[in-house]
């Protein structure tokens, strides 16, 4: 017995929120990374959200922005000593209902 197959032009959206202070070196790769995993069944909201990074960061994530349509960047406007609060404030911007968090750090995305 087959599985019921939904209509193939079904396409599944998840909002990804990359917080990052300070992840100018890091932040392409990252950002790479995550649009490996896109297909035709799965498409990427991807929400940049930088602490007020003292390096090129805010920069860098704003020309990844502009090259890429589904990515947005939110700057912020006072430095926190935890990213939790600026993931927060990117998962609450984001336009979808489910969201999941990550970091440039996260092992599958800063290796190879």
């Amino acid at each position: 017995m087959r599985p019921p197959s939904g209509p193939a032009d079904q396409t599944a959206t998840l909002s990804v929120v990359i917080p990052c202070f300070n992840e100018e070196r890091t932040l392409a790769r990252c950002l790479q990374r995550l649009l490996e995993i896109t297909d035709d069944t799965l498409s990427l909201e991807i929400v940049i959200v930088d602490d007020c990074s003292t390096d090129r960061s805010l920069t860098v994530a704003r020309e990844l922005a502009t090259k890429y349509p589904n990515v947005r960047v939110l700057g912020g406007t006072k430095g926190r000593e935890r990213l939790s609060e600026p993931a927060s404030a990117a998962c609450a911007a984001s336009s979808l209902p489910y969201r999941t968090p990550i970091s440039s750090t996260t092992p599958w995305i800063s290796s190879g």
